[in-house]
């Protein structure tokens, strides 16, 4: 039997360590499978030197697109543009909470005066109030006149400017009265040393009812208490000190 012992070194570019039949196995085949010979691959010697690099293979096709990298960092800030041109004006915003009341201003000028209304209807008559406190006494009677020529003699006092001999110048009551005084003013000088004095009278006789104006004084009063009646009358009765003339002295008596 014929034994074949061949060292064969196989190199492959694509598939370092896998090595492929050689050519020569497939007449080997042919023979009969005893015959065979047995193939013995040993270390092989050092590789030879590279060739020649072949021409550039037709580029393949693209591959896909990888996934993206990540975002780099900010650059630095430009140059701010110059200002736009304003936009138009929102609409109102919704009206905001009312604020607090602010404090009360000064108080302001009088108007004018207004036209005046209508007078309204009368009221009802309203409760009758008390009685006040009584009033002082007026002068229910009086007589005014003008001092006359010299005389001592008794005269009597007429109510406006005049005095006679005979008693006159009465005065009539009409309600029923208490009299408790009597006053007498000068309006003018009197004489240079006579005085004057007034007596009331009541139905013709004299009351204590006096008063005498003396000379340089110009206001005279008596005090007493005299019951009037309605239908009595009074007359008031004058006597000069002494004799002498004036005849611009003006005189009041009057009696309450």
């Amino acid at each position: 039997m014929l034994t074949a012992s061949l060292n064969i070194r196989l190199v492959s570019d694509a598939l370092p360590g896998v090595l492929p039949a050689p050519p020569e196995a497939d007449a080997l085949l042919l023979a009969d499978a005893a015959q065979r010979p047995t193939w013995t691959t040993d270390a092989g010697g050092a590789p030879g030197p590279s060739g020649a690099t072949g021409p550039s293979g037709t580029p393949g096709a693209a591959g896909a697109v990888g996934a993206t990298g990540p975002t780099g960092p900010a650059g630095p800030s430009g140059t701010p543009g110059a200002v736009g041109a304003t936009g138009p004006t929102g609409p109102a915003g919704p009206s905001g909470t009312p604020g607090a009341a602010g404090a009360t201003g000064p108080t302001g000028p009088t108007g004018p005066s207004g036209t005046p209304g209508a007078a309204g209807a009368t009221g009802p008559t309203g409760p009758t109030g008390p009685v006040g406190a009584t009033g002082g006494t007026s002068a229910p009677f009086w007589w005014l006149f003008r001092t006359y020529s010299g005389t001592t003699a008794v005269r009597y006092l007429r109510q406006w400017f005049g005095v006679a001999a005979a008693e006159a110048g009465s005065q009539y009551a009409t309600a029923s009265t208490t009299i408790t005084k009597i006053e007498v003013e000068l309006f003018t000088s009197l004489f240079a040393t006579a005085s004057l004095t007034f007596t009331l009278r009541k139905n013709g006789v004299d009351t204590g009812l006096t008063a005498t104006l003396v000379n340089g004084t110009y206001t005279a009063s008596g005090t007493g208490s005299v019951s009037i009646a309605p239908g009595d009358y009074l007359t008031m009765k004058v006597v000069q000190s002494v004799s002498e003339t004036n005849a611009s002295a003006y005189v009041q008596v009057s009696v309450y």
